[in-house]
């Protein structure tokens, strides 16, 4: 047996993640289908991660603004900040794991400014050059696309302290599924939104994830 040496940054990282088991985290699932986004993501050379970042960006900004928001807990009592700007974080594959880029102003990018961000901060985060203005500010919306690492289907995750809501996308897998009364085999996804209990009730997030399904199932691009 021998002891490893653990980097300042897994340190650093370690301890968020534990102050972030603090938040009272629930979570709901849905199952998407991908049959008609999948050809337009193909045929327009999009990421699936800027489809799911400019739906979320629509529901909350015009749908439900009130999730957009941060619950602190601090010594004179607990605090509830709106904000006016999506920031979104963004899960990408860094050099050495994983990194959550910041993507500021998500309500003022269309859809193809959003895909040119992601793949200019993706290929960055493969080549280790996200600088500190990458991951500020903190996000308290989170997405993470798992879909890309095969056989996965379905699996929780970690909040940072600052992280209301979080959502998961899962690999798209052929299902057999009953469709106009008939059962068929369609590319399904498993989308699970985490979120802080605190800020964001059940009913909220359920009402979230059946409006990004409707999206998601009949793009408009």
């Amino acid at each position: 047996m021998k002891e490893l040496k653990i980097s300042l940054s897994k340190k650093t990282e370690a301890k968020i993640l534990t102050e972030g088991l603090k938040i009272p985290k629930a979570s709901c699932e849905i199952s998407i289908d991908a049959t008609f986004i999948l050809p337009k993501i193909k045929n327009h050379g999009l990421k699936l991660d800027a489809v799911f970042l400019s739906a979320i960006a629509e529901i909350i900004y015009i749908n439900m603004p009130y999730i957009n928001v941060s619950w602190l807990e601090e010594e004179g009592g607990p605090k509830l900040i709106s904000h006016e700007n999506l920031n979104f974080g963004l899960a990408l594959e860094a050099k050495n794991g994983l990194a959550v880029a910041t993507i500021k102003d998500v309500e003022r990018k269309n859809l193809w400014q959003l895909n040119s961000e992601i793949k200019e901060l993706a290929e960055k985060a493969k080549q280790n050059r996200l600088g500190v203005s990458c991951f500020k500010p903190k996000p308290n919306i989170v997405f993470n696309n798992i879909g890309i690492y095969p056989n996965i289907a379905r699996g929780d995750s970690l909040m940072q302290p600052w992280n209301t809501l979080m959502v998961s996308a899962f690999r798209i897998i052929e299902t057999p599924v009953v469709f106009k009364r008939y059962i068929m085999v369609r590319p399904m996804m498993n989308v699970i939104a985490f979120f802080d209990h605190r800020p964001i009730d059940g009913a909220s997030a359920a009402q979230f994830l059946n409006l990004l399904k409707e999206k998601i199932e009949n793009p408009r691009f």
